[in-house]
């Protein structure tokens, strides 16, 4: 004589099997709520990282505006250096040509 023991199906709600399925719905939600925690502390530190970049390029952008500024600078004291040399120049050609010439 043999006797054959079932298990009760799964859709039978057993104490035990209940419990079971609860703690498997907790572990999932735990487990889904350390990913979110841990993607919103990764998107924390990207952001953090772009606006230390924001600031890195605010801080060179004025810095080659200022550099901007004093080449500008420069280059109009070349220029007006370069004006002042014509303008000696101009003279000097002016004094050349009142200069005795050969045919008076």
């Amino acid at each position: 004589f043999f006797l054959m023991i079932r298990r009760p199906p799964r859709s039978t709600l057993d104490r035990s099997s209940a419990a079971s399925d609860v703690y498997k719905r907790q572990t999932k939600l735990k487990s889904t709520e350390d990913t979110i925690n841990q993607l919103q502390n990764q998107l924390k530190e990207k952001e953090l990282v772009i606006n230390e970049g924001d600031q890195k390029i605010t801080k060179y952008r004025n810095e080659v505006d200022a550099l901007n500024s004093k080449v500008k600078q420069y280059e109009e004291l070349i220029d007006n250096g370069n004006k002042k040399i014509q303008n000696m120049g101009e003279r000097i050609a002016c004094l050349l040509y009142t200069s005795p010439s050969p045919r008076d």
